[in-house]
């Protein structure tokens, strides 16, 4: 969810900040004011918006399914992934190696790291 995707950008801000740990941060989708006040992350419109220069992307399976993202990530990190479908990892699959975890399923945990084409 959206909700989810800003309260992991905002602790990670935080904890950069207090640990004077410098990154460039981008949000896709519309501003939310929880992360307003760090002004290492940045709101672009959609996928193509984003550039190498950013190490931290916030999105929606959408957003990591998009071909402009190919290759560009070295990690994805899915909250919730108990309530991601197997066709949505495989969508967002050629952006980055592939994590699969969520905390709270964690009996459920499973790692699937693709390499090279599907």
């Amino acid at each position: 969810s959206h909700k989810a995707i800003c309260n992991l950008m905002s602790e990670v801000a935080r904890v950069a900040k207090a640990e004077h740990f410098l990154f460039l941060a981008a949000k896709v989708g519309e501003e939310d004011e929880s992360l307003s006040c760090y002004a290492n992350i940045e709101f672009v419109e959609n996928a193509k918006k984003i550039n190498p220069n950013h190490q931290l992307i916030g999105g929606t399976a959408w957003v990591f399914s998009n071909t402009a993202l190919q290759g560009i990530l070295s990690h994805l990190f899915v909250d919730e992934a108990g309530q991601v479908s197997l066709a949505n990892l495989v969508g967002m699959s050629p952006s980055t190696h592939l994590s699969r975890n969520d905390v709270a399923n964690a009996s459920r945990v499973v790692q699937v790291h693709f390499r090279g084409d599907l």
